[in-house]
């Protein structure tokens, strides 16, 4: 859904998807709840005056407006967020954790996880990746230990003098409620089948030396899914543990600590994510490929060159903050060897 206000007259772009469509014609179709979000925005293009703000695109005509969609996995990534406090200067953000020994990391080649569908895959991946630290770019269904993705909430500002401190980290984050204890995952059933998160004995800290990591989620446990309905259509809802942050600088100066931490403001929590998928997606080359990654997805596309041929299927698990309503997405690519 889009709207644009014009001369006084503000006209509502709304496009059901096959869903809405299917409720509308059982006459069943009602708005429950909506969110607003400014995606099209450009803040680095605003200008201020006397405190108010004002932002133009390129051509300085007003904002663009995004079309309406019917995409089933489409959501707003920058949504307009209510809180009752009016003392907040700082909003969280939730990012990814690269830089950790079991950081997954999203591959530049799709820009997307690569979730290999069996160990054939995974032999297969590591040759086509030559980049240092191949299992880090390369998850595997069902593993517990491995490569997880790590994702930390925080304040990501560079104005505050001190900002990795305690105190910092108690003034803009715990004294405004803005530390997540807890993380909203949301996937698509149809390929994923379990989830797998941090333990309440899991540390996100460093050491005297703030460079030196003493982040350990050891093994990640079972996470089932959560009667929270349905966020989009064939999702269900995770619910995982938020990690205290405690990564502080601890000498004087500023970037010892961001080599632990990928936040560069207070941080208030993180969390780890490991995943599995349905049997029928991780058959080897030998046997017959399930149905699914011809109509979800792509088959036999040779996506690193030479002979090698691969199925996969693109999806994307949001993960929300519960006090900062902060989401991020992580594209997925679940993928299987083919064969030549």
């Amino acid at each position: 859904m889009a709207f644009i206000d014009t001369s006084n007259t503000i006209a509502l772009d709304a496009t059901l998807t096959e869903l809405g469509r299917k409720r509308m014609a059982e006459g069943r179709f009602k708005v429950t709840k909506f969110t607003f979000g400014d995606d099209e925005v450009d803040y680095s293009m605003s200008t201020s005056s006397a405190g108010t703000y004002e932002v133009m695109n390129t051509q300085g005509f007003g904002l663009p407006v995004f079309e309406a969609t019917t995409a089933q996995n489409s959501v707003i990534n920058y949504s307009l967020t209510h809180f009752t406090r009016n003392d907040l200067l700082y909003l969280p953000v939730l990012k990814t954790n690269e830089q950790l020994g079991d950081s997954a990391m999203q591959s530049s080649t799709g820009s997307v996880y690569y979730l290999a569908a069996n160990t054939e895959t995974v032999d297969k991946l590591k040759l086509a990746f030559i980049q240092p630290k191949a299992d880090n770019y390369i998850l595997s269904p069902g593993n517990q230990i491995g490569a997880r993705i790590i994702i930390e909430s925080g304040l990501e500002t560079l104005d505050m003098v001190g900002a990795g401190t305690p105190s910092m980290r108690k003034s803009f984050i715990l004294n405004t409620e803005l530390l997540d204890n807890y993380y909203y995952l949301n996937a698509d059933h149809r390929f994923f089948t379990r989830f797998y998160g941090p333990t309440n004995l899991s540390v996100f800290k460093n050491g005297a030396d703030s460079s030196v990591s003493r982040v350990n989620f050891g093994t990640l446990e079972d996470i089932e899914p959560v009667s929270l309905g349905e966020p989009l259509e064939n999702y269900k809802t995770f619910i995982f543990h938020g990690v205290d942050n405690l990564v502080f600088n601890k000498t004087e100066g500023r970037g010892g600590d961001t080599k632990v931490s990928s936040i560069t403001g207070p941080r208030g929590s993180a969390t780890a994510v490991s995943m599995d998928i349905d049997d029928s997606l991780k058959s080897p080359s030998t046997a017959t490929r399930d149905i699914k990654y011809g109509i979800y997805g792509s088959i036999d596309q040779t996506l690193f060159g030479g002979s090698d041929k691969y199925d996969y299927i693109d999806s994307t698990i949001y993960v929300e903050g519960s006090a900062s309503s902060r989401i991020i997405q992580l594209p997925i690519r679940i993928i299987r060897f083919a064969g030549t």
